[in-house]
């Protein structure tokens, strides 16, 4: 299979794992300079999965707490071309009657609790699969496993 279709089907395979609503980017800082720590790579797995599982007690609560219902999820990690700043990409499906309004304030309160992320998050609309394809640039290797909850 050649790389071009390997993408499309890639990218039809994750457009299937739930209907998103949003396209998230969250900032990470390069360093904490209280502890005069700089960011590595190797945090990125367990960043992802504090902020998915904040995300979901605070959107699902008790749902979620009681191992009954997660958000769908998709979430990658990269560092930006040109200035070089970290950041994750995250598509999440919004529960039927949480409004837009109220994502971004539970991301601002979740995101301004994680000492690594900068409290600047973009949200705007999914609009179809290729979001996919462009928060892993062709590299599916880009998604934090751990961090993608999809429904089936």
């Amino acid at each position: 299979m050649n790389k071009s279709r390997y993408q499309q089907e890639s990218q039809r395979f994750y457009g299937g794992f739930g209907n998103f609503t949003d396209f998230v980017t969250i900032l990470i800082k390069h360093r904490l300079p209280e502890r005069n720590t700089l960011w590595r790579q190797e945090f990125a797995d367990k960043t992802a999965d504090v902020l998915i599982k904040r995300l979901n007690q605070r959107i699902l609560g008790e749902p979620y707490m009681k191992g009954r219902k997660s958000l769908s999820t998709l979430i990658s990690y990269e560092v930006g071309r040109e200035l070089g700043r970290p950041h994750f990409h995250l598509l999440i499906e919004r529960p039927n009657g949480f409004t837009r309004k109220s994502l971004i304030t539970v991301l601002d309160r979740v995101v301004g609790s994680m000492e690594w992320l900068i409290n600047n998050v973009d949200v705007r609309d999914f609009t179809d699969s290729g979001c996919i394809r462009y928060i892993c640039k062709g590299d599916y290797d880009a998604f934090i496993l751990s961090g993608c909850n999809i429904k089936k």
